[in-house]
């Protein structure tokens, strides 16, 4: 992680972040996740949300302290991850952003210093919950807030981040490609000098 995203970080973790009480004026949906990398997988969430809401989807790379410590699981910094994110969906997402934690008022809360308005958070039904348990408990009233959790049911059996990141490792550039979206040998080989394979 370079120095830059290790102080980002700390400081944002160390500080809750202040939700604004004014909503902002530009309606996103939300996904949020460590990303590491982006995979396929994720890229046919996006293209579902996009279909879906009709809005613009806004992705939040989770870069706290705790979540970027395993370098096994996270050993992609800020700048490559936005980098795979815009290269994979583009023109499906309209702004990559960093956030210290996946907890959905902090997100709310630099969202809308941003000026976006949260209308959903996306997720796997694994996560509905979580998200539902973190949304019930913000004062959607006194925020003039309306957002909610969007289920998301996209699975392409076989794609995970673990795997795209062991083919990395095993210099598998075949099953890398057939679990991503929009790389080439170039990225590979950039991606795995990152992780410090050769």
């Amino acid at each position: 992680m370079a120095l830059q995203d290790k102080i980002v970080a700390l400081l944002n973790e160390a500080v809750e972040i202040v939700i604004p009480k004014e909503p902002a004026k530009k309606k996103v949906v939300i996904l949020h996740g460590r990303f590491s990398p982006f995979t396929a997988g994720h890229r046919a969430i996006v293209e579902k949300m996009k279909k879906e809401s009709k809005l613009p989807v806004v992705v939040y790379i989770v870069k706290g302290a705790k979540s970027s410590a395993d370098k096994e699981k996270n050993p992609f910094d800020a700048k490559t991850q936005k980098m795979l994110i815009m290269k994979s969906a583009k023109g499906l997402v309209d702004q990559v952003k960093i956030a210290p934690d996946g907890f959905i008022p902090n997100i709310i809360g630099l969202a809308r210093q941003d000026g976006l308005e949260p209308t959903a958070f996306y997720g796997g039904p694994d996560r509905k919950a979580a998200y539902t348990a973190m949304i019930k408990k913000l004062d959607q009233k006194e925020l003039k807030l309306n957002v909610k959790f969007a289920p998301i049911n996209v699975r392409i059996e076989g794609i995970s981040a673990t795997k795209v990141r062991n083919a990395l490792k095993d210099n598998d550039f075949e099953t890398f490609m057939k679990m991503t979206k929009g790389y080439d040998k170039k990225i590979f080989n950039e991606l795995r000098k990152k992780m410090g394979v050769k």
